[in-house]
């Protein structure tokens, strides 16, 4: 589903919309204000519920049946990008710091193409920036595929198509699918081919994996040096590089033409 979204932020019905917050105001109190979690190193914050502060954390993604974890999400989503944050947080950064880096010097990148977008898109693009990794997350990683292992997780716990999907292709997935024998798996998931998942691949591969700036043949030289030239990753690189490099020449014209590059 491409075309429709859940709300930006929690609706107010009288009750904190995380739980163990408490003293929301009722309906006539929303209206929380837009956070900037990118900048923010710690795993739990302080957020805006239905206008009032609060330091309970965001996840919801705590044990439970499926349909808790839905219901939680829907109810706990008070600003998407904060909550995103929480939640790749959660799994990322003590784990794997170096990784957890990176998400966010995507989620920064990302950033410099959201004055091209409605505010529910750069939203969902900073979002997916900040999930796109999460697949890695040891107890996450089911197929060792981590596109396809961080969609799943995220359609499960009841997140939007368009996020799902988003973090499902991130990168030109598909082709690494092909060669991990999973093509049929990724298919559950749409590839929306938008401008969105242009600028998410150029925020991937013009970050380095320690968050800092790079270009996207810089980036494809250090993945295959990293990884050594015979492993899946370099492979599926070497396959990708043109349609890597194509998305990001569409986001960096895009830039051009509004005068942000």
């Amino acid at each position: 589903m491409r075309g429709g979204e859940r709300p930006r932020r929690a609706q107010c019905e009288g009750r904190a919309a995380v739980s163990g917050a408490a003293g929301a105001p009722g309906p006539a109190a929303c209206g929380a204000r837009r956070l900037d979690p990118i900048e923010d190193n710690s795993a739990t914050r302080k957020v805006m519920i239905c206008g009032v502060q609060s330091s309970a954390p965001l996840s919801c993604v705590d044990a439970g049946t499926p349909s808790h974890r839905r219901r939680d999400y829907r109810r706990c989503v008070v600003n998407l990008m904060a909550w995103a944050t929480e939640v790749a947080g959660e799994h990322l950064a003590s784990v794997l710091p170096r990784r957890w880096a990176h998400v966010r010097g995507v989620a920064r990148r990302a950033r410099l193409v959201e004055p091209l977008l409605s505010v529910q898109d750069g939203e969902l693009l900073i979002s997916a920036a900040l999930l796109h990794d999460i697949g890695y997350a040891s107890d996450l990683a089911l197929t060792g595929f981590h596109p396809l292992d961080g969609a799943r997780f995220l359609r499960g716990i009841g997140c939007s198509d368009r996020l799902v999907n988003l973090v499902a292709h991130h990168s030109c997935a598909v082709l690494e699918a092909e060669l991990r024998g999973l093509s049929d798996e990724l298919a559950e998931f749409e590839d929306e081919e938008s401008a969105i998942r242009d600028a998410l691949w150029w925020a991937d591969m013009t970050t380095t994996p320690d968050g800092g700036d790079t270009t996207v043949a810089e980036r494809i030289a250090e993945i295959q040096s990293r990884y050594g030239p015979d492993d899946v990753v370099s492979r599926f690189i070497r396959r990708a590089t043109g349609d890597l490099g194509a998305a990001a020449e569409r986001t960096n014209r895009r830039l051009e033409v509004t005068g942000i590059a």
